[in-house]
């Protein structure tokens, strides 16, 4: 049994191990490893940078011994680690580095701009040092010598390609870069005013034999745009420079509704029409071209707007204005939509018109001034194919049911007929009451009278019987 305990226990840890493993978590930031800090002279060195939950921007990768090939300028490692790899080639035997430098921005905690510096050190050995068959002919051992030494003098040579991989001047057409352009700084602001649709972004390299990218002319959306602008050296290690460039979200176009100014939104990354059967499409308001989204379903269209205290909602567009809100809901499965009820609407006889608090949401609707019905309240929908229609709602249970005129009529009925049933109950019971009391009263008297009268007769025949013995 001992041995079954330990094997549990065994399970039991090593179970509690892999789960504690499986939910480890990686720390946002970038490590640096190496294939080899040991290689001989002719062969490579592979340097792999690890890029976890962050964005990063390489400025330089370089090697002091050797030529640098691979890499990129910008990672993106959203929830994941990526890897990026650089291939060194050493020229000279002796020690070396490489080193790779940039920025960093964690997607969790804290996502501000990082500094980063990783560095390897390495080893590059002769290739007679590797070791290799000895040959005792003296010639053979002085050709093999004389060949080595050939070879070192050749491998020592430095290599003369230039390293210089920063820009000398990084300029755009509109707006100011912030901070101010130096060649060591790598990361930019840029602001722009809402109008601004595009921008051309000038640079020029310190060495006349490095190259530039990411220049020219760029297309602008609202809100934030990235650019990513590299030097690269002739010897081809890059120093990437990033601009970021916002364009202000405040609407262009406006309208006005029940006396709200309202804009149009910019911005629609992510914003999709409340169902399948919206389809993206442009109306025009003011003579100016809009997004919009219409249902063939529906017949409907809507815009997505934005008001004074910067509520962004769905609104019907109808005849070239707005004429509602149109705000998606489901209340006990049922799609529907919110949309406002006109003034000359809300009175109704019998009925207050309020605002209702219905599975936390907010609708418009109308509460019984019957406390008959004080569990009930009443909204008026759109449904899902495009028609309006009066639900009501019972607020102990929770349900909806389609309103109808005869609804209080019916209910009264119901309840009338309860009262009814009520009464008839009452009077049953009562005489079920009184005919059980009057049983009961009948058997005790009953039972009283043949008791006395049993007494009587003992009584009579004892009287008799004294008498005739006397």
């Amino acid at each position: 049994m001992k041995r079954v305990y330990k094997l549990l226990l065994c399970l039991f840890i090593l179970f509690g191990t892999l789960v504690i493993n499986t939910s480890k978590t990686f720390a946002a930031g970038v490590s640096l490893s190496a294939s080899s800090t040991s290689i001989t002279i002719g062969q490579t060195i592979t340097f792999t940078l690890s890029v976890t939950d962050c964005y990063a921007l390489i400025n330089s990768a370089s090697s002091n011994n050797g030529s640098v090939s691979g890499g990129s300028g910008d990672i993106d490692a959203l929830g994941e680690t990526k890897y990026v790899t650089y291939t060194v080639t050493p020229t000279s035997v002796g020690s070396g580095s490489f080193t790779v430098s940039g920025v960093y921005s964690a997607y969790t905690g804290s996502s501000e701009d990082q500094s980063f510096s990783k560095s390897i050190s390495f080893n590059v050995k002769d290739k007679s040092s590797s070791g290799g068959n000895q040959n005792s002919n003296s010639s053979s051992s002085t050709n093999s010598t004389q060949s080595t030494t050939n070879t070192a003098e050749e491998v020592k040579q430095e290599d003369t390609r230039s390293k210089e991989n920063s820009l000398a001047s990084l300029s755009v057409s509109e707006g100011t870069l912030s901070p101010s352009f130096k060649a060591s700084t790598t990361s930019y602001t840029v602001n722009l005013p809402a109008d601004k649709t595009k921008i051309t972004i000038s640079a020029k390299a310190k060495d006349s034999k490095a190259s530039v990218s990411g220049t020219g002319e760029k297309k602008l959306d609202v809100g934030k745009n990235t650019f990513t602008v590299k030097c690269t050296a002739e010897n081809g290690s890059v120093k990437s420079y990033k601009i970021v460039v916002n364009v202000d979200e405040t609407p262009l176009v406006y309208t006005e509704y029940n006396g709200n100014k309202l804009g149009v939104v910019r911005n629609l990354d992510g914003i999709e029409g409340p169902n399948k059967s919206f389809k993206e499409t442009q109306v025009s308001l003011d003579g100016k071209e809009i997004p919009a989204w219409t249902s063939e379903q529906m017949n409907k269209t809507i815009v997505y707007l934005v008001d004074g205290n910067n509520e962004k909602s769905f609104y019907l567009f109808e005849d070239g204005k707005v004429t509602s809100k149109f705000e998606p809901i489901s209340l006990n499965g049922i799609n529907m939509f919110i949309v406002d009820i006109p003034e000359k609407n809300q009175n109704i006889d019998g009925l207050k018109f309020t605002t209702l608090k219905i599975e936390k949401l907010d609708i418009p609707g109308w509460i019984f001034e019957d406390k008959k019905f004080e569990n009930y309240e009443l909204i008026y929908i759109m449904l899902e194919n495009g028609n309006m229609a009066y639900y009501l709602h019972e607020k102990t249970e929770n349900t909806l049911m389609l309103y109808s005129d005869g609804f209080l009529q019916q209910f009264e009925e119901i309840e009338n007929l309860k009262e009814k049933n009520s009464s008839t109950e009452l009077m049953r019971n009562i005489f079920i009451g009184s005919t059980v009391v009057f049983a009961l009263s009948t058997a005790v008297v009953g039972y009283m009278y043949f008791n006395f009268k049993k007494k009587s007769i003992s009584a009579i025949k004892d009287y008799y019987d004294k008498k005739n013995q006397g």
